[in-house]
């Protein structure tokens, strides 16, 4: 049995093209934060019609949103902890006050 050739790529400006140069069959982003885990890069394969390992580009951006990825758990029934969403960073002696 023969298997695929493995490449390692770093991200950069030129990822795309050194995709299709390599003639990649599938991708395995092995990324943390945006752009690996917020839909970015996946929004980039899409494009290419490359298939690649995990989840799609909205369930992505959804998980990586932690207000939206709460809601969307809530709707569907799941228990989360509550949270406290600090929309000004000057204010945040306030928010550590409401959570305490």
């Amino acid at each position: 049995m023969t298997f695929p050739r493995t490449t390692l790529l770093e991200l950069d400006e030129r990822i795309a093209e050194k995709l299709i140069s390599q003639g990649a069959q599938v991708v395995f982003p092995v990324l943390h934060g945006p752009p690996g885990e917020d839909g970015t890069f996946q929004k980039l394969l899409e494009p290419l019609r490359l298939p690649y390992v995990g989840s799609g580009v909205q369930a992505s951006a959804n998980a990586c949103d932690k207000v939206v990825a709460k809601k969307l758990f809530r709707k569907v029934g799941l228990q989360v902890a509550d949270d406290l969403i600090v929309k000004n960073p000057s204010d945040i002696q306030n928010a550590a006050r409401k959570i305490v």
